[in-house]
């Protein structure tokens, strides 16, 4: 809320942001325990080869792509087996 009141600022909608001084939640997790290549095996047994699953799969762990770019990736981006494209953050 505090960027879009930000920007709501600049754009001259409104006069103040309201949200400027309100304190910001911590997030009392732990955080995600990584996959070992043993879930990764089983995923791949479940899931067949050539399923959107495991297609997904091997681009998050095979290509290095930022989760943005790997959502985005797709055949048209595929040429003589490999993958070019622009990456998103730094192009």
């Amino acid at each position: 809320m505090r960027k879009l009141f930000d920007w709501a600022k600049e754009a001259e909608y409104v006069a103040t942001n309201p949200a400027a001084d309100v304190d910001f939640l911590r997030a009392k997790s732990e955080g995600h325990s990584p996959w070992t290549i043993a879930d990764v095996k089983k995923y791949e047994t479940y899931w067949s080869k050539g399923t959107r699953e495991r297609v997904w799969m091997h681009v998050l762990l095979y290509t290095g792509f930022r989760l943005g770019d790997a959502c985005s990736v797709g055949k048209q981006h595929v040429e003589d087996g490999f993958i070019s494209m622009l990456a998103e953050q730094t192009g």
